[in-house]
């Protein structure tokens, strides 16, 4: 039998409906995005960062140590199973210069950990350093940025260099948080970003890091619970290899301690003997100084004595010397003025031989310029000639041309003219005859004119009229003369030379021009030769002058000479008598020379003595004086030296244990990211286990109900298929192929659109606070097959079972309507008064309501899934939203709490009291704060827990709520037990009684009774009094912490507060409330962006199930519909008629969409928040409010869709019957 008729039946079936099928597709659809989509993003999230983290090789495990690792801990480390590689790096938290902004510094790694290089290149030198993609734009590549760094305990240094140029933008596998980098013990307390310089930068002589990568871990998801306990049994392994290193460590660091103490004591030590020494010394030269004093004083009487017998002699040779002496005064003035004499007569010789020199030097010159000026003026004679006599020739040949031009033109002009005058007179021509005639005119003109621009303006004249010549046959030697003239005179005078010359009249200027520069320098030559011939007789007047004044000079130089020449003689003769009597003076003197040398020998030596005891005393006063000088220098390097002794002895006995931490990815510190990360895509996955599943299930029952009802509406064609002679197998393919075909369309459409667009969009909520790359997405066929199997079995099975039912009865029977349902009493019948009082139409409507009970069931079914998934949404936001205000306005009333030191001494005490009472702050109240941990949670992450036990409780009160959350009771803090945070209750699963263990700051196992569970919202807290603190740690509490809160305590100001107290030497630490604020806020905005997806998804659910709902209402009542038009109703009364049902039970539905709304709410905000964050239960009246406007607006529109096409039914339908 042939299936044309049935496959033209399902295409008439597929028109008919079209509606009906997109409202299916619509719903698969949407319900296959949703779960589809978010299935898959929380497994692209994860294999996103997993390709990441393995692409840059990241640590699978991080071992540090308080004081560093030396090579007895990298021993140890190197003796774990299981390593492929470990490497050694170093790191140090500093500041950047002129900021509170806090940097972390690593050591470029080799191969774990690897940066990622985002713009630039990582350091290959020391002075260079690339810097984190949060801190580029305030550092950009190429410029310099340098560090503030704080000293260690001993005042070392860790960094060799503090300053660095930029030369890349890295990210960090271990840092994929853009706002919460981590805690550090610098700048504000929280870190701003972080830095790559090369290891050599680090000044210290052991490792910081140690980087371990497990061979058994490669390859692995780092996600997956088979990675994290893999690791988990690592790093136990290492803490057991590790734990003995602390007092190993302490113990070196002791030693090394003790070694610098013992020198610096030994240097002291030296110090004081060198002192003593040199005091012993200057002691002994005083000694010898009195000594010598006594030795000079005698030696000075003998002195004496001789020097009396010396000045005796002296007084007779001085007695005959002033005889020798007279008489050598009068040769000697003598021999003075013969002296001075001989120097002139010698002057005036030599003047008088320079003179002649002169004077011939001079005539020499006169007659040379002579000579000169005499061969100047016949070369610019002949110069000048030779010029006069170019200008001539040039202005000879150029008259020449003119006159041979003109004596060329005249008569031929006048020739040609006559007969071209006497041709047109006689022809007529009138142009012609003028054309002869102005010929004529320029012959006569040219002839007789003598001026050269009249000759050029007719030159010029003849040129424009050899055109007409030539056109009246002109002889063409005429016109090549007239045009060979005008050239001549207006272009080019000379054609024999290169280029135009400008022609007669320029060339004429020109000449005329070189003639009058000629002239001038004629002129200005001969003024020259008058002057200089001036010059010339005036140096022969100065000749003869000179020679007179010459010969005058010799005459006087001669007579002087003679003179002169006589007085040399008597000199000499007084002078041989001189010298006798000087020789028997010189006898005498020589003998008292002798005594004299004797006595001088003698003073000699004493003034050698005294010299030497001077040198001596000044010796002795100068190595006083130094050391008086160096004394008071001396002594205060010894008392600096002993102070630092003592501080180093202090430093020693302060020294405790040291901390080895070993961390894995989710622990390591700044890794706060990428626990955020894991647990954002876990969030993701929880709401995929919830959310929807429930979105979908209200989306197959409308469908399924939705399917049932076409089977119902498709009766009598069913019976029509039957009665042609198909059988069942037949019939139900109509059936089975419209569901499949809009199962498998709808659910392409949703896997399709859930495997990229809402992980995209879910990745983009979260990524802007992350360093991660865009998303990897994958297809993932288990998710997929499963929709479209669900999708199948919810589309087609219904209308199956259905249809099978149907095809049960006969032919004859299927070809009938379906009998409506029997009616009955209902219970609003039994109420008279109400009854009674009721419209025909509302009676309709209750009876219908409570008639089709199964229909109605779907309608409240589908609103009020549709209100349950809006509500969740907007319920959920406001779990998330209301938690920061309610920690951080209600809970904490503290912005700060500053943690000290272990040791602090009164210095730094004062310095941390004084800030704590500066204007800045508003109050303070003192605590003990430690730092606790316990393994906890899905996944056994190791949990921080802030332990706080103040000194006074009333004055704790005001700093922080301690309530209980469902009760609102304020819980006290009693003698025994602890308080402890809601959420960490949740985490252990501790309740009210329970002992719940912990460890300390030392690793040391505790245990405490819980005495009440206190509302936080963020963070783990333990809460004690100081009684309970002692049982349980078994020592007194010391107050080391104290709770701030600011006057102005925005975050600006709280990071500046925090940036002074971290300043200081005896804090340890700052934890703000503000970062604690930013963090929620993190991932209050991302949770919130995926719920506002989710609350789409279910609107566009909620429009589409109420169209569709209502759609199927009409289609299955129009009979009934046009009847009651056909009795008259009105068109809005027809509407009402059928859409009062879908309003009354959607407004039953509301409320009950409310209720589940509100257990979807507590389920979702119970499985999805991270560990430290718990969400609030509260709801609002939002979601209350909008779910339920939603749904109202949702129906107020389709109420007038449903009009718009009631107004169209034909009424004659509902004269048709079935035959």
């Amino acid at each position: 039998m042939s299936k044309r008729m049935l496959w033209r039946d399902i295409r008439c079936t597929f028109r008919k409906s079209i509606g009906r099928f997109v409202s299916i597709v619509a719903l698969l659809a949407l319900g296959a995005f949703a779960l589809v989509g978010l299935k898959v993003s929380g497994p692209d999230m994860r294999a996103t960062a997993e390709r990441y983290v393995s692409g840059y090789q990241l640590a699978d495990i991080a071992v540090t140590g308080d004081m560093g690792l030396d090579e007895d801990d990298e021993a140890k480390i190197e003796q774990a199973s299981g390593v492929e590689k470990v490497e050694y790096g170093y790191l140090k938290d500093v500041t950047v210069s002129g900021t509170h902004d806090a940097i972390r510094i690593w050591s470029k790694p080799d191969s774990i950990s690897e940066f990622e290089v985002i713009d630039g290149r990582l350091p290959e030198s020391d002075g260079e350093i690339a810097v984190s993609s949060g801190l580029a734009e305030e550092h950009p590549i190429g410029s310099t940025i340098d560090f503030d760094e704080k000293a260690a305990v001993d005042g070392s240094m860790a960094l060799s260099s503090h300053s660095f140029t930029v030369v890349g933008v890295v990210n960090s596998p271990e840092i994929i948080s853009d706002t919460n980098q981590g805690v550090t013990q610098s700048g504000t307390g929280n870190l701003a970003g972080y830095a790559v310089a090369m290891p050599d930068v680090f000044d210290v002589d052991y490792h910081m890091v140690a980087r371990l990568a497990y061979e058994d871990t490669a390859g692995l998801d780092p996600f997956s619970q088979t990675y994290l306990d893999l690791v988990a049994a690592h790093k136990g392994e290492l803490e057991d290899l590790l734990k003995d290193q602390p007092e190993h460590r302490l113990a070196t660091i002791q030693a090394e301690y003790q070694d610098s103490i013992d020198e610096g004591q030994k240097k002291v030590d030296d110090a004081n003997q060198q002192l003593s020494d040199a005091k012993s010394q200057l002691d002994d030269a005083a000694a010898q100084i009195a000594d010598a004093h006594q030795q000079i004083s005698d030696s000075d009487a003998e002195l004496e004595d001789a020097a009396a017998q010396l000045a005796d002699g002296r007084d007779k040779l001085s007695a005959s010397w002033d005889q020798l002496a007279s008489g050598k005064d009068t040769l000697d003035a003598t021999r003075s003025k013969l002296a001075s004499s001989e120097p002139q007569f010698r002057s005036a010789a030599a003047q008088l031989a320079d003179g002649r020199n002169q004077l011939d030097k001079k005539q020499a010159e006169y007659d040379a310029g002579v000579k000169a000026l005499a061969d100047a003026k016949t070369q610019a004679k002949q110069q000048a000639a030779t010029a006069q006599a170019q200008i001539d020739d040039s202005r000879q040949k150029l008259e020449d041309g003119k006159a041979r031009y003109k004596a060329g033109l005249v008569e031929p002009l006048d020739q040609l003219g006559g007969q071209l005058t006497d041709l047109g007179e006689q022809s007529g021509n009138e142009g012609l005859a003028n054309l002869g005639k102005k010929l004529t005119d320029l012959g006569n003109q040219l002839e007789s004119t003598q001026d050269d621009a009249t000759l050029a303006k007719l030159a010029k004249n003849l040129a424009n009229l050899v055109e007409p010549l030539e056109n009246v046959g002109a002889p063409e030697e005429l016109t090549d003369q007239i045009q060979n003239f005008d050239t001549f005179m207006n272009t080019d005078a000379d054609p024999n030379t290169a280029g135009d010359d400008g022609g007669y009249i320029a060339v004429m200027a020109q000449l005329d021009t070189a003639q009058q520069q000629l002239d001038e320098q004629v002129a200005a030559g001969n003024a020259q030769f008058a002057d200089k011939q001036a010059e010339l007789d005036a140096a022969a007047q100065q000749l003869s002058a000179a020679r007179n004044e010459l010969s005058a000079r010799q005459a006087e130089y001669d007579a002087g000479k003679a003179t002169y020449d006589q007085g040399v003689a008597a000199y000499n003769e007084g002078l041989s008598t001189y010298y006798a009597g000087l020789d028997d003076w010189q006898e005498a003197a020589t003998e008292l020379q002798e005594k004299q040398g004797e006595y001088e020998e003698g003073a000699a030596q004493l003034a050698q003595a005294k010299d030497e005891l001077a040198s001596k005393e000044a010796d002795y006063e100068s190595g006083l004086a130094e050391y008086e000088d160096a004394k008071p220098d001396a002594e205060q390097k010894i008392a600096d030296g002993e102070a630092d002794l003592a501080d180093a002895r202090v430093t020693l006995a302060k020294l405790e244990t040291p901390a080895y931490n070993v961390y894995n990815r989710r622990e390591t510190p700044g890794a706060e990211g990428y626990t955020t990360y894991d647990s954002i895509s876990e969030i993701v996955d929880s709401l995929a286990n919830i959310f929807p599943y429930f979105l979908y299930l209200v989306a197959v029952l409308v469908v399924s109900t939705t399917m049932t009802r076409m089977v119902d509406e498709e009766r009598i064609g069913v019976g029509t298929l039957k009665a042609l002679g198909y059988d069942d197998r037949d019939v139900l393919k109509k059936f089975v192929f419209y569901g499949v075909t809009a199962a498998v369309i709808g659910t392409a459409i949703g896997v399709a659109l859930g495997h990229t667009l809402l992980p995209y969009i879910v990745y983009s909520a979260y990524r802007h606070g992350f360093t991660l790359p865009p998303i990897e997405l994958h297809f993932y066929w288990d998710v997929s097959l499963t929709c479209l199997a669900l999708a199948i079995i919810t589309v087609v099975l219904p209308a199956y079972l259905v249809a099978r039912s149907e095809l049960a009865e006969r032919p004859a029977a299927l070809l009938l309507p379906k009998a409506p349902a029997a009616g009955s009493k209902i219970l609003l019948e039994r109420i008279g008064f109400i009854w009674r009082r009721l419209t025909f139409l509302r009676k309709v409507t209750a009876r219908n309501l409570f008639r089709y009970k199964k229909r109605s069931l779907m309608t409240i079914i589908g609103v009020a899934g549709a209100v349950c998934l809006i509500f969740t949404g907007f319920a959920v936001q406001h779990s998330i939203g209301v938690i920061a205000d309610t920690q951080f306005g209600d809970i904490i009333g503290y912005d700060l709490i500053v943690a000290e030191n272990a040791h602090v001494d009164e210095d730094e005490q004062a310095a941390i009291n004084d800030l704590l009472s500066s204007d800045s702050m508003a109050s303070s109240a003192d605590v003990t704060y430690e730092s606790l941990t316990k393994q906890a949670g899905a996944k056994n992450d190791e949990q921080d827990i802030t332990l706080l036990v103040p000194e006074d409780t009333d004055e704790f009160a005001k700093y922080l709520d301690l309530r209980n959350r469902a009760t609102g009771e304020q819980l006290e803090l009693g003698d025994d037990g602890a308080v402890i945070s809601e959420r960490f209750a949740e985490l252990t699963g501790t309740k009210v009684g329970d002992t719940l263990t912990f460890r300390d700051a030392d690793n040391v196992e505790r245990s405490v009774t819980v005495t009440g569970i206190c509302e936080m919202y963020m963070n783990h807290f333990m809460f004690m009094s100081r009684p309970a603190y002692e049982k349980v740690f078994g020592k007194e509490a010391v107050t080391n912490a104290h709770l701030a809160t600011l006057k102005d305590n925005g975050t600006e100001a709280t990071e500046d507060m925090a940036a002074r107290f971290m300043a200081l030497s005896g804090v340890k630490g700052v934890v703000q409330s503000t970062m604690l604020i930013n963090v929620i806020h993190d991932i209050v905005n991302s949770l919130d962006r995926i719920m506002t997806i989710l609350i789409i998804v279910a609107t566009l659910l909620a429009i589409v199930i109420v169209y569709n709902l209502v759609t199927i209402n009409v289609s299955e009542r129009i009979r009934e519909l046009s009847t009651v038009k056909v009795l008259g109703f009105y068109d809005g009364e027809v509407s009402m008629y059928i859409y009062r049902e879908t309003i009354i039970l959607s407004a039953i539905a509301i409320p009950v969409g409310w209720i589940f709304g509100r257990l979807l709410q507590l389920y979702i905000i119970t499985a999805v928040p991270p560990e430290k964050v718990m969400f609030s239960p509260t709801t609002g009246w939002l979601p209350f409010a909008i779910s339920a406007g939603v749904v109202a607006v949702v129906v107020w529109i389709q109420y007038y869709i449903v009009k718009h096409n009631l107004r169209h039914i034909d009424m004659l339908e509902a004269l048709k019957s079935v035959d």
